[in-house]
């Protein structure tokens, strides 16, 4: 290979300087980072998804066998729906 660079048949690699350089090396640096926090996210949310869907699964059946919910579960059911509930 080197006597093909020498003879001008195979051209140089391009190894950037300076700013450049410090540019790769900060956007390789931010990717690397945005995938780390993507991955976090996606561990939270799967995480919290699993809690929610325990919980979800204890209140409906908390309701469907008519037991009367305690505060902490209306007060999750009404976080879960985004409203109040009505008291009757």
């Amino acid at each position: 290979m080197a006597i093909a660079y020498s003879l001008g048949i195979v051209k140089g690699s391009y190894i950037p300087i300076g700013d450049i350089l410090e540019l790769r090396e900060l956007t390789r640096y931010r990717v690397n980072l945005v995938e780390k926090r993507t991955q976090v996210k996606n561990e939270i949310d799967f995480r919290n998804c699993r809690i929610q869907d325990r919980t979800r699964r204890e209140l409906m059946e908390k309701l469907s066998k008519g037991q009367e919910l305690s505060e902490e579960d209306k007060s999750e059911l009404e976080a879960m729906l985004g409203r109040k509930l009505q008291s009757n």
